[in-house]
């Protein structure tokens, strides 16, 4: 299978509560089993809750081990996503954590990986979904 997936990797009562329209739901602990489908130059774009949820770091990192070409991390997740008032599914009722200053916790950037912003996920919509 070769198509690109915006992937939230949180647990699925977060993601029901609230997602990017389109995108689908894989617990990171699902994650390896689920990607077998695809192909290594598949386009995935990982998210989570907020630039300090370190899932979508451990999402990504997984994704670039298991030979994936072509992953994106989008850091922002789903804070900035709602907050930027673009598409979500889901009645969005859960608090959204606001953007934790950098200095509380650093992470170590995955090698290999891209990272994408809000307005650049949102243009490449058509493409990812």
């Amino acid at each position: 299978m070769n198509r690109s997936q915006i992937i939230n990797v949180l647990g699925d009562k977060t993601y029901d509560s609230c997602h990017i329209e389109g995108s689908i739901n894989v617990p990171l602990e699902d994650l390896a089993e689920y990607v077998k489908q695809f192909s290594k130059e598949a386009e995935i774009v990982v998210y989570s809750t907020n630039s300090q949820d370190y899932t979508t770091y451990e999402g990504a990192k997984l994704l670039k081990a298991l030979g994936y070409t072509k992953v994106y991390a989008y850091l922002g997740g789903l804070a900035d996503w709602y907050n930027q008032g673009l598409p979500t599914t889901g009645l969005c009722k859960t608090e959204l954590m606001p953007h934790l200053p950098k200095e509380e916790k650093v992470y170590e950037h995955p090698k290999g990986i891209e990272f994408i912003s809000a307005q650049e996920l949102s243009q490449r919509m058509d493409i990812l979904i």
